[in-house]
This record gives structure tokens, C-alpha cells and sequence, in this order.
């Protein structure tokens, strides 16, 4: 691959990045933005309203600061599974 993001993309399949490459409240920025237009357009999105409760509940659980590839945590802990491999607990490189 010639763009080195998506090589790296490529490389961490089954690893939370390293370094949040989108956090979470960006995310739901994006989202509530979605959200904002389909309402006064008079179109539903469930599909974003349901990624937009999951952020809510990453940062409820204090994961807001991970890129939101963390919404896999989220769902592994709803479901009792174990949560992904993170990198060192480093403000910086998340």
C-alpha cells in the first residue's frame, strides 16, 4: 500500500491503535451532526443513533480519550467478553 495510514490500518487489524487517530468525541461530534440534518430532513438513522449511544457509553466508561475503534470495548463489555489490548496507559499516545 503506498498511503502509510491505511498500511498501518492494515498492520493493527485486532489492535486498538496506538495513537487515536479519530477519538470519541469527535466521533459523536460527526454523529450528532448526522443525527442534527436526518431529523430536520425528516430521515430516520437508527444505525447512528445506536453508534452515537455506544460513544456515549465509551466515554461513560472512561474512554472517551481512545480512538473510537474503542466501541469494540464497549461491546465486548456488554457481552461479557474480554476487552482489547490497549497501548501503554499513556495520555500521549493515545
Amino acid at each position: 500500500m503506498e498511503n502509510g495510514a491505511s498500511a498501518d490500518a492494515c498492520q493493527s487489524v485486532g489492535q486498538m491503535p496506538t495513537d487515536a487517530w479519530f477519538k470519541v468525541p469527535m466521533i459523536q461530534k460527526d454523529l450528532q451532526l448526522a443525527l442534527d440534518q436526518g431529523r430536520a430532513s425528516g430521515v430516520p438513522l437508527p444505525l447512528t443513533s445506536v453508534a452515537q449511544e455506544w460513544m456515549t457509553a465509551a466515554r461513560g466508561l472512561g474512554l472517551g480519550d481512545y480512538d473510537f475503534a474503542i466501541v469494540f470495548d464497549v461491546l465486548a463489555r456488554l457481552s461479557g467478553a474480554a476487552p482489547s489490548t490497549k497501548p501503554a496507559d499513556d495520555p500521549t499516545r493515545r
